[in-house]
């Protein structure tokens, strides 16, 4: 099996003002560029929840693949008088288009939208690298977690970083052994899925997989 390095951390860690002004710097630049990439726009129906947590139904931007970053940093929506506003994870808590749904992550002055993937006993989202942080990550929740918990399956990055929660005190050790510890503590419901992820049947590289499982597994929890 082809294991890539892992980092898995609760989403409370302490990210510097950079961060955030990282992804600022880049979002103003790209809102210079508006008529660029207004030329050949494309609206879709959908809806933007905000801050108060009121739903506001509107026609959202389709970003081309070029610009696969941006829906995880800002949505742009055009109303009946073709007005074009921008909304960033710092304005709003979530927003759709079509079937596609972005919900806000915040990590100290750190705001971005991660795109759910999946629903169930875990929900499983997934965020693309932005200025911010070059990773690509897979974001999963428990029904009743608080926060997120992150998976990088990234094939550059050997740092790994363990939860601080005591219930997810992986033991130091190599990355395919943490993953399987990892398995083990947070889908401990699903015997399936754990043996399949001691196997080798699965790595840290089929997280969807693993997830769909486990929500189809009978007795997780």
């Amino acid at each position: 099996m082809n294991f890539r390095y892992l980092t898995i951390v609760a989403l409370v860690f302490v990210c510097s003002y950079g961060y955030s002004q990282a992804n600022n710097k880049y979002i103003q630049k790209e809102w210079r560029n508006q008529k660029a990439w207004l030329s050949k726009a494309v609206f879709e129906s959908g809806y933007i929840i905000d801050n108060n947590r009121d739903t506001v139904l509107t026609k959202l931007l389709v970003f081309s693949k070029q610009k696969k970053m941006n829906p995880f940093l800002f949505c742009v929506s055009k109303d009946a008088h073709d007005s074009i506003r921008i909304f960033t994870a710092e304005k709003i808590l979530e927003y759709r288009i079509g079937k596609t749904v972005y919900k806000k992550a915040k990590v100290e002055n750190d705001h971005f939208f991660i795109k759910l993937l999946s629903t169930g006993n875990v929900t499983l989202f997934e965020r693309e690298p932005i200025p911010s942080d070059s990773r690509f990550e897979y974001y999963l929740k428990k029904k009743n977690q608080q926060g997120y918990y992150e998976i990088c399956p990234d094939g550059t990055n050997n740092q790994i970083i363990i939860s601080s929660k005591p219930d997810l005190r992986i033991p130091n050790g190599n990355t395919v052994e943490r993953f399987k510890e990892f398995v083990n503590i947070y889908f401990s419901g699903c015997e399936k899925v754990r043996n399949m992820v001691n196997a080798e049947i699965y790595s840290i590289n089929d997280i969807p997989e693993i997830v769909e499982a486990y929500n189809k597994c009978s007795t997780a929890n």
